[in-house]
């Protein structure tokens, strides 16, 4: 060991020194960088590191890459020596795999600090230095940047303009009249500053600034303020207050153009709604529908009703930008169209000068597709399998952006029990899908979400066959809805789904199985499933995160002619159990759910905690019960 640790330290020093090899005269490697914080003012330990992490973090270039302490990268790149051609093996291992040396320079350095600094001046340390020093070892460099810092300037008053004629003042007007008329109490200005980012005692820091002005921005752009932009808006910080405090008071910039003080209207609103490079964007061949909107669609592509369910805009309205948003995420959710684009313009007519059109440019995706799988498998009790699927998919099968699909599929997997026996398992299918772009019901139940609902009808055909000893057969149809109002959950409803499973083909011997055990006897026996049923999925995972804890939860409430055994006063214990077609029904409640924890542990690790449990009862009695939980830990 002592002889591997040795040779493992003379190898690195002699790499240190084969790299100092290569640089010419005046040339140093920028090898390190360290970042020292001292405050004239007490600071915590864990605010100490944050802030030094944080300046750490600011540092350019990135220095060479370093593998058990050697920087592999860097010695790659110098024994490849200078390549005679640009491409080629060695010119691949010098540029592909090896990595240039960093370099330092004093004009480097010097950059470095003044970004150092400008980013404490701008998180509130006003009177900051930052002061560099350098060690140089065999051609190796390493800067020490010392950020000395004293009190860390405190927001004390944040003030808006209250003048009625200007755009911020008529803003906080608005804002007081509209969603908080019924709070009279409270002034204008103290209404705005409660839901202000900037609030007195916090600590200055620009990036809320910037935010605040967003913000603002926000809100004027769901007023019809199209043309306002949050570099129209200038805070000024007086730091003469004393106290290390300092007053920010928010201001409209004296070159604000004209229109962004104008609130403006929907004018046409025009879609070409099978666009291209190529298309003619005249109006000559639009069609105008009930709502108003008109439609360029010379080859058919979707029906009116599709923009009558999905675009927000209606001539007339106010601009606002969440519609401007909504508009086009539901768009997108149709799941037609590879592009979606959109652009508002002033109209053209001279009389209207706070009128904005809209055009929508969609260019369809391939509407027809078809995917072949094959998947296998085996496990440590012997079974080997192996599955085929074909699956064919139209987008706009009714030109209303329906989506229609249409699966194959066929498998068999065999388990050898010993002495030359095995038992087979074939499973064959067919399965049908109708996705409808809309909630298709008596009354208007359509949403007004970021995703445009969807009506699902289901048809399905499936065979289960266990050699020497069953077949079932099921057929299953089912209409229901599918909706979400954020990314991160999903509602499916069911609204009746109807289930017809037969047993055929019983061996003998294991019809006797079933007869001494009731709970196999229910699992293939013949009967009708009729019912509605619910599934919520919840996972906040949907979207990226770096959150410490995150959740995952599925739950699914099932439901079998449990309404119609009321009616009909059906009783298991009495032997009064309901037929349809000489089929019993199934009459059961079930209950199931899956919750995860993922808790984060470091950058590629995370520690998963799942419970998951279900309950079923049949006719009044407590059929099956399950709750397990279980911890692993995995990497992203």
């Amino acid at each position: 060991m002592k002889l591997w640790v040795a040779g493992l330290c003379l190898m690195l020093c002699l790499s240190a020194c084969h790299e100092s090899k290569y640089l010419s005269a005046g040339q140093t490697l920028y090898t390190g960088n360290v970042v020292k914080i001292e405050s004239s003012v007490p600071m915590k330990k864990k605010e100490k590191k944050g802030l030094k992490d944080e300046l750490g973090d600011l540092l350019r270039p990135k220095l060479n890459g370093k593998f058990l302490g050697f920087r592999l990268k860097l010695w790659i790149y110098n024994i490849a020596g200078t390549p005679k051609k640009d491409k080629g093996f060695k010119h691949w291992l010098k540029y592909k795999v090896g990595e240039a040396p960093v370099l330092a320079s004093e004009s480097l350095i010097k950059k470095n600090a003044d970004v150092l600094q400008n980013h404490l001046e701008n998180k509130g340390w006003f009177h900051d230095t930052v002061v560099t020093d350098t060690k140089v070892k065999d051609k190796h460099l390493t800067a020490t940047y010392t950020a000395q810092i004293g009190p860390r300037y405190v927001i004390r008053n944040v003030s808006f303009p209250t003048d009625s004629t200007d755009l911020l003042g008529r803003t906080i007007d608005s804002v007081w009249k509209g969603a908080f008329a019924r709070k009279r109490r409270r002034r204008p200005n103290d209404t705005l500053r409660r839901r202000s980012l900037l609030k007195p005692g916090d600590f200055y820091d620009l990036a809320v600034i910037r935010q605040e002005r967003e913000r603002i921005d926000g809100r004027l752009k769901n007023r019809g303020f199209f043309f306002f932009n949050p570099d129209d808006i200038i805070v000024n910080a007086d730091t003469t207050v004393g106290g290390h405090k300092v007053d920010l008071r928010l201001d409209l910039k004296d070159e604000t153009p004209d229109a962004a003080f104008n609130a403006y209207h929907i004018g046409r609103v025009v879609v070409f709604a099978n666009y291209d490079i190529r298309s003619d964007t005249s109006l000559k061949r639009a069609y105008t529908t009930p709502e108003g909107y008109r439609i360029i669609d010379t080859a058919h592509f979707l029906r009116s009703l599709v923009f009558q369910k999905t675009l927000v805009f209606k001539p007339g309205d106010l601009y606002k930008r969440d519609d401007h948003n909504l508009s086009l995420s539901r768009l997108v959710s149709l799941g037609v169209f590879k592009f979606v684009k959109a652009r508002f313009q002033p109209a053209s007519e001279a009389d209207t000068n706070s009128v904005l059109d809209a055009y929508y440019y969609l260019t369809p995706g391939a509407k027809k597709s078809i995917r072949f799988e094959a998947s296998g498998l085996t496990r440590s009790d012997n079974t080997t399998g192996t599955e085929l699927s074909l699956s064919w998919r139209h987008r706009n099968f009714f030109r209303g952006a329906e989506l229609f699909t249409a699966s194959i599929y066929g498998g068999l997997e065999e388990q050898f029990i010993g002495l030359g026996q095995k038992v087979s398992t074939k499973r064959a299918g067919v399965d049908l899908n109708l996705y409808v772009p809309r909630i298709i019901s008596p009354f208007d139940l359509n949403t007004s979400s970021a995703f445009v609902p969807k009506t699902r009808i289901n048809m399905a055909y499936d065979i289960f066959d266990r050699s020497s000893e069953y077949t079932l057969r099921s057929a299953r149809g089912s209409f229901g809805y599918i909706f979400k109002n954020r990314l991160n959950s999903e509602n499916q409803l069911t609204i009746l789904g109807i289930n017809y499973v037969r047993p055929t083909h019983i061996d003998p011997l294991y019809q006797k199985r079933l007869d001494s055990n009731i709970m196999l006897a229910r699992a293939i026996e013949k009967q009708f499933i009729i019912g509605p049923s619910y599934n919520f999925n919840y996972n906040s995972q949907t979207r990226a995160n770096r959150r410490l804890n995150n959740y995952y939860f599925n739950g699914t409430v099932d439901l079998s002619n449990n309404l119609i055994g009321l009616v009909s006063g059906a009783n298991a214990e009495k032997g009064k159990v309901r037929e349809l077609f000489n089929v019993p029904l199934a009459q059961f409640v079930r209950l199931e759910a899956d919750f995860r924890h993922y808790l984060r542990l470091g950058q590629y690790s995370q520690f998963v905690s799942r419970v998951t449990g279900g309950l079923e009862l049949r006719m009044g009695i407590v059929w099956r019960c399950l709750l397990s939980s279980s911890s692993l830990r995995g990497y992203e």
